[in-house]
């Protein structure tokens, strides 16, 4: 054997870097596999694709760090000052905005109602001394609207832990389930102010019906008098209840929209950049096979 003869093949594909077909596009040699498995479409992203994925992580980011306050802080329970049992602390735990916004009216909400609760077991008193001596409700009415007025008072805590605590995880965490509790909650109350405007006497509320019942004894009687000015007042306080308490259901709505919006179009980007990968893929194979296809040829 000669000692000339060089044992080793120099067979290679020839590397052939890629070049721009387009505004934005790169094309890779096809005959070349270095270029096979990689991405070329992720440098033609529009604007709005990175605006959308800039909003998912800053969504993520918040999510994160709202965790981590939640493992790392060392006061876990602040509320109430007397016994805390939860963590409760809007301004410290919700950023600021909407969801913020709702949070604090939710609270003051919750305040309100706490003393529109003991306001109407004062005016159903009021309104049971006021009426004997004119008669204007039933014996039997008057003890039941004492007892359901006493009742109410257990929505105070209901209030908070069904209602308004479910919107304050709702607004710190942006979660779903939260939201759906909220719902669920907000539209109870609601309904509730709104059906205590009515005053149905033996169910415990006093307003409208209350209010009608002593104008039909004439108001020129000051009893009569001082009753409809009662449960006409507590109608209208139960109507400012139930129109606050829907503006707030309608800022937490918004923000429900805006957060499944936001989702939704993650689930847009995430399925256009698969087929476009997709795409890709296809498409790169599809060059070599017919490179291969072309070689045989030759060959034969």
């Amino acid at each position: 054997m000669s000692d000339n003869i060089d044992p080793y093949t120099y067979e290679y594909d020839t590397y052939r870097p890629p070049t721009l077909t387009g505004e934005g596009d790169v094309h890779a040699p096809s005959a070349s596999p270095y270029f096979a498995a990689f991405d070329y479409q992720s440098s033609s992203l529009t604007r709005d694709d990175l605006e959308q994925r800039e909003e998912m992580i800053v969504e993520r980011e918040k999510e994160i760090e709202t965790l981590e306050k939640d493992f790392s802080s060392g006061e876990k329970n602040n509320w109430p000052i007397c016994y805390p049992f939860i963590r409760h602390s809007i301004f410290g735990e919700i950023p600021s905005g909407a969801r913020r916004a709702a949070a604090s009216m939710s609270y003051l909400g919750w305040f309100m109602f706490s003393l529109i609760i003991l306001l109407n077991l004062g005016s159903a008193i009021a309104t049971v001394v006021l009426d004997g001596k004119i008669g204007a409700l039933a014996q039997k009415k008057k003890i039941q609207m004492l007892f359901m007025a006493s009742v109410f008072t257990l929505g105070i805590p209901a209030y908070f832990m069904f209602a308004h605590y479910p919107l304050y995880h709702a607004m710190r965490t942006v979660n779903m389930a939260r939201f759906f509790l909220f719902f669920v909650g907000y539209s109870a109350l609601v309904i509730f102010s709104g059906f205590c405007v009515s005053g149905w006497v033996e169910y415990g509320p006093c307003g409208i019906v209350g209010a009608v019942q002593f104008l039909q004894k004439g108001l020129k009687q000051k009893n009569a008098l001082a009753g409809f000015i009662i449960n006409f007042s507590m109608a209208g306080i139960w109507l400012f209840m139930a129109l606050y308490s829907f503006t707030i259901f309608v800022i937490a709505i918004v923000v429900y929209w805006k957060q499944n919006s936001t989702f939704a179009k993650a689930k847009t980007f995430a399925k256009k950049r698969l087929d476009a990968r997709g795409t890709v893929t296809n498409n790169n194979n599809g060059g070599m096979l017919n490179d291969n296809t072309a070689t045989d040829m030759q060959t034969v």
